[in-house]
């Protein structure tokens, strides 16, 4: 799969073309929306294309993909590349309980609503942590005091809001 294959989310695909093809990708975005309208998915080919080694330009430098053929693509289709790791509840305790150990921490993709702790507070202690780290909130459950929080301590860059509505 490829950012041109995720359904019906063509406003934040294009987006998040625009900003890779302008060499002008922010430090985070947050995906929020209900359950089920593929924030996961859109965040992971969004992913797959920062970490290609050949990707695909099109339409004068306006959209963009991953070409799904180099190794980088094969190994986050793998789930196996060095530089791309899902992590849920291993990087909360990590964060809370590891304060000494340095990893490194590329992406952190974090719903709103977790057990013990809001996904705010999370990527506000993981910022604190890994500042280089792009930080992706994905949530169904987000209003706009949500997101002018997230973006004011979490260092979030945009709240992208799902399904998008014309």
């Amino acid at each position: 799969m490829s950012l041109k294959d995720v359904f019906c989310q063509d406003k934040a695909v294009s987006l998040l073309q625009r900003a890779f093809c302008a060499g002008r990708v922010p430090h985070a975005y947050i995906f929020a929306g209900p359950d089920g309208v593929g924030k996961f998915k859109t965040a992971l080919e969004w992913s797959r294309l920062l970490l290609c080694k050949n990707p695909l330009v099109e339409s004068g430098g306006e959209t963009a993909d991953s070409c799904g053929a180099c190794q980088s693509c094969r190994a986050v289709e793998a789930n196996s590349h060095p530089d791309f790791n899902v992590i849920h509840k291993e990087l909360l305790e990590f964060t809370k309980d590891g304060k000494d150990k340095k990893t490194p921490v590329d992406l952190i993709l974090s719903d709103h609503l977790m057990p013990n702790m809001t996904g705010l507070e999370f990527l506000r202690l993981v910022h604190d942590r890994h500042p280089d780290s792009l930080r992706i909130m994905l949530t169904g459950h987000a209003d706009m005091q949500t997101a002018i929080a997230a973006i004011n301590q979490g260092e979030i860059y945009r709240f992208l809001t799902k399904p998008w509505d014309d």
